[in-house]
């Protein structure tokens, strides 16, 4: 289940709102606009765990890297395979075997309190109302809620 919630979600997690942060990110390891940058600005370890992943980038598409930073779990959830505004670079296959992918690692339960932004909706090029299906089959299949901030 998709809950909307007003907020940052940087400022928030600092506060120690939530245990995990799912962001969507490119297999290019670059993470510079839209709401990867500001995590990394935020929190350097999620970007170091992007780019010291082995893997080549169309190995990481679906799947996800993560860091902890204290108690919070950062995840990149690899949406995208390059970056560009010019068509739509978010793949919804993508998003929903990403995931599948993280619900499944973590073993995520309706304890866990999730944080996203519209992923995939921004930058990505995606249609939320696409994506929230998506994400809601998932949430509603592991019991879980999903926040989705503002920015």
């Amino acid at each position: 289940m998709i809950t909307y919630q007003t907020g940052d979600i940087i400022e928030l997690a600092r506060k120690g709102e939530f245990s995990h942060i799912i962001h969507g990110a490119n297999c290019q390891s670059t993470m510079n606009s839209g709401i990867a940058k500001q995590l990394r600005a935020a929190f350097p370890e999620v970007y170091e765990a992007d780019k010291t992943d082995k893997r080549k980038p169309y190995e990481k598409i679906g799947d996800f890297s993560y860091c902890k930073v204290g108690k919070l779990v950062i995840i990149n959830a690899y949406t995208q395979f390059d970056y560009g505004t010019n068509y739509r670079r978010a793949e919804y296959g993508s998003i929903k075997r990403s995931f599948e992918t993280i619900f499944s690692f973590w073993r995520i339960s309706h304890t866990d309190k999730i944080a996203t932004v519209k992923i995939g909706a921004g930058l990505g090029g995606a249609d939320w109302s696409v994506i929230e299906d998506i994400i809601n089959d998932i949430t509603n299949f592991y019991g879980v809620n999903l926040h989705v901030l503002s920015k």
